[in-house]
C-alpha cells in the first residue's frame, strides 16, 4: 500500500542511507592519461547503469561480465579480469579500452529514477596547456545530480502542503472525538513548518553529512534552529534535548512539543502511548498493535484511498517530489553506490580533490550521494617536465621540481611569445633561441627568468 514520506524523513536521510540495503552497489573507474592526451580508460559497474548503447560492439576493446558479489569483492586492475560471455552472467558489466581524448570515451554511466527525465552521469573534461618547457594537465570528473535551490524550496513547499494536509486529515479524522488537535494541527502549519524549513535549508547547504565532521557540523546547526524555532518544550531547558555528539535530540522533544498542542476532551494527561502516537504521525508509520495507532493507520489508509487518483497517483507524486528536492541519487538512497576511482596523470600531480597515491597517482572513495545538490567533482593538476626533450641535447639542464615548474607557467601564461619560443625550444632542443630572446630583452626580463632556472650554473656564474 502507498506511503506517503513523513515530515522527518528529509532531514534523517544521512541516517537512512548509511542503514539502507545489504550491500552497497559498486562502481569502480580506473583512467590513465598520456602526455598525448589519449585516455586509457575501464569500469566495472551494474549493468542497468550501462546502456546498450555504450556496450555496443566497438566501443571498447574488451567486455566482460560478473556476478554482483564477485565485483564487490573485486579489487585488483580491471583488465585483469577473466574475459566472459554476458549468457553466463550480467549482474555487473566491465569494459575497457584505449581513446585519442576524452570526448571519445563513451558515455558509460547513467542512473534514473522512476517519474524523472532526470539523470546522474560522469560528465569528464581535460585540457592539456603546452608552455614548452612544462605541460600542464587539468583533468575533472563530475558524478552530476544538480538540484538547484530554488527547485529545492519549490519541492519542498509542495511536499509539505501535501504532508500538512495528511496531517490535519488524519488528526482530525482518528483523534478529534477524543482530543483537542486544533492547536497542534495550526503549530504544524506556522512553527513546525519554519523549522522544517530553516533545518532541510542547512541540510542543502551542508549536503548529506556522510563523515564525522561533517556530522558534527550538521548536528550543531540543527540544535541552534531547533532551539530558535520552538522544538524546545516548554517549561524545558534546551540542554536537556542535546545529546552527547551534540545533537538535537528530536524524537525526544517533539512528542512533548505535541504534547503540549494535544489534551485529551477529558481532562487527563496524555499517556507515554497516546503521546507516542501523536509523534508517529510524523513519520506516518504506526504500531498496529496498539489500540490508538491502530485507528491512525486505518485513517491514513483512508487518506490514501480518497488521494486524486489513489494511491499510483501519490506514489508518482511522492517520487517526483522527493527526486526534486534531493536529485536522483538522494532519491534513490535505499540503493546506495559507492565509487572507487583511480587516477594516473602525466607527470607530477600539484593539485587535486581526491587522496594522493604517488607524485602520478591519485583515487576518490565517496557514496554517489555526496553528489547532490551541486554534483561531486574529482579534480586533478598535474605538471609535466619537457625539459629532457632538449636535455640531451644541452649539457647541465637539470630536470625540473615543481616550485620551479609551477614558476615557469606563471612567466609563460601571460607571455605568447615566450611561450612559443619555448615549444620552439623543445621542437628544435635547443635552447638558444630562449638565450638569444633573453639577451635582447635585458636581465629584468621573464624569457632571462625563465633562462636563469633551466640553466642554474650559469645564471650563478654571471
Amino acid at each position: 500500500m502507498s506511503r506517503s514520506p513523513g515530515l522527518l524523513n528529509p532531514l534523517l536521510l544521512c541516517l537512512l542511507v548509511a542503514v539502507a540495503g545489504c550491500e552497497p552497489t559498486v562502481i569502480r573507474l580506473e583512467t590513465k592519461i598520456l602526455p598525448d592526451g589519449s585516455i586509457n580508460r575501464a569500469f566495472l559497474q551494474p549493468r542497468e547503469r550501462s546502456s546498450d548503447e555504450s556496450l555496443a560492439e566497438g566501443s571498447w576493446e574488451q567486455v566482460t561480465w560478473l556476478a554482483a558479489g564477485d565485483a564487490r569483492e573485486f579489487v585488483r586492475p580491471i583488465r585483469s579480469l577473466k574475459i566472459v560471455n554476458r549468457q553466463e552472467v550480467d549482474h555487473y558489466a566491465a569494459a575497457w579500452g584505449h581513446f585519442p581524448d576524452v570526448i571519445k570515451v563513451p558515455d558509460h554511466y547513467v542512473r534514473s529514477v522512476e517519474h524523472s527525465d532526470k539523470t546522474s552521469r560522469l560528465k569528464r573534461d581535460l585540457k592539456i596547456a603546452d608552455y614548452g618547457l612544462v605541460t600542464e594537465y587539468l583533468w575533472s570528473e563530475t558524478l552530476t545530480d544538480r538540484v538547484p535551490l530554488d527547485e529545492f524550496r519549490e519541492a519542498r513547499t509542495e511536499l509539505f502542503r501535501l504532508l500538512s494536509d495528511f496531517y490535519e486529515y488524519i488528526f482530525s479524522k482518528g483523534m478529534s472525538d477524543e482530543y483537542e488537535v486544533s492547536r497542534l494541527v495550526r503549530w504544524l502549519r506556522t512553527d513546525g513548518h519554519d523549522w522544517f524549513n530553516a533545518a532541510t535549508d542547512v541540510l542543502y547547504e551542508s549536503g548529506i553529512p556522510l563523515g564525522p565532521d561533517e556530522e558534527e557540523t550538521f548536528k550543531k546547526e540543527l540544535f541552534r534552529i531547533s532551539v530558535r524555532h520552538g522544538l524546545c518544550p516548554p517549561g524545558h531547558d534546551a540542554a536537556e534535548f542535546q545529546t552527547e555528539d551534540g545533537d538535537f535530540d528530536v524524537e525526544r522533544a517533539l512528542p512533548l512539543v505535541m504534547q503540549h498542542h494535544v489534551r485529551r476532551r477529558d481532562g487527563k494527561p496524555l499517556t507515554p502511548d497516546e503521546m507516542s502516537a501523536v509523534f508517529k504521525v510524523l513519520l506516518l508509520e504506526f504500531d498496529e498493535k496498539k489500540p490508538l495507532e491502530a485507528r491512525l493507520e486505518k485513517v491514513r489508509l483512508e487518506a490514501v484511498q480518497r488521494f486524486p487518483g489513489g494511491p499510483e497517483a501519490l506514489n508518482k507524486q511522492q517520487a517526483e517530489l522527493l527526486t526534486r528536492m534531493f536529485g536522483i541519487q538522494g532519491a534513490g538512497y535505499t540503493a546506495l553506490e559507492m565509487f572507487y576511482c583511480v587516477l594516473s596523470v602525466p607527470g607530477e600531480i600539484v593539485e587535486t580533490s581526491g587522496e594522493l597515491q604517488s607524485d602520478s597517482s591519485v583515487r576518490w572513495e565517496f557514496s554517489a550521494i555526496k553528489a547532490w545538490p551541486r554534483g561531486y567533482e574529482m579534480r586533478c593538476r598535474s605538471l609535466l617536465d619537457r625539459t629532457p626533450e632538449i636535455r640531451k641535447s644541452v649539457q647541465g639542464t637539470p630536470q625540473l621540481n615543481r616550485s620551479q615548474m609551477l614558476k615557469i607557467i606563471d612567466l609563460v601564461s601571460e607571455d605568447d611569445e615566450l611561450r612559443e619560443l619555448l615549444i620552439e625550444c623543445r621542437t628544435s632542443e635547443s635552447l638558444e633561441p630562449l638565450r638569444k630572446l633573453a639577451e635582447r630583452d635585458g636581465n629584468d626580463s621573464f624569457a632571462k627568468e625563465v633562462l636563469d632556472i633551466v640553466e642554474p650554473d650559469k645564471a650563478t656564474t654571471q
